[in-house]
């Protein structure tokens, strides 16, 4: 089972936002895992697109940062999604452009696996970039997975600690 507790972390990505206020999420470190799906929820209320973008750093706290990082797998439902709908692989790329329709919601999966970060780095952080309507809300999820550190001890790495 993925979502065992004993193999993943769930936690706030970000606190929801309207959609015309930038936020960053928290710089979550992935030394204890082996990757996180970022979990990006849009509500939308007006008519304008935003970008989503992640960023990955050496340690929690930011440093060298190296910003708007290739989003090779994500998938989205867009607009009105339902139990039966199937999400659509997105292109790598920076960032995401979100949904500009106007009305229903939309979600985004973004896996970033820690292999994929280069060396020495080993945080991610998701963003919203503010470009969206006010009337839109926006919340992000991390689900961390897979514990390196395989055993009981694995679902308590402290993913805001280096």
């Amino acid at each position: 089972m993925l979502f065992a507790p004993d193999s993943t972390h769930i936690c706030e990505a970000f606190a929801g936002t309207a959609g015309n206020s930038a936020k960053s999420g928290d710089w979550l470190s992935l030394k204890g895992y082996d990757g996180v799906m970022f979990i990006v929820h849009q509500a939308q209320g007006g008519a304008a697109a935003g970008a989503i973008t992640v960023d990955k750093a050496t340690d929690v706290a930011g440093s060298d940062e190296d910003t708007g990082i290739t989003l090779n797998n994500w998938w989205k439902l867009e607009d009105t999604p339902t139990a039966a709908s199937i999400y659509t692989k997105g292109t790598a790329g920076a960032s995401i452009t979100t949904s500009a329709t106007g009305t229903g919601s939309s979600i985004y999966l973004i896996d970033i696996n820690a292999a994929e970060l280069g060396d020495g780095f080993d945080c991610v952080q998701c963003n919203w970039d503010g470009n969206g309507n006010a009337g839109n809300r926006l919340t992000g999820i991390a689900v961390l997975y897979r514990g390196r550190y395989q055993g009981p001890a694995a679902q308590h790495v402290d993913p805001t600690a280096d």
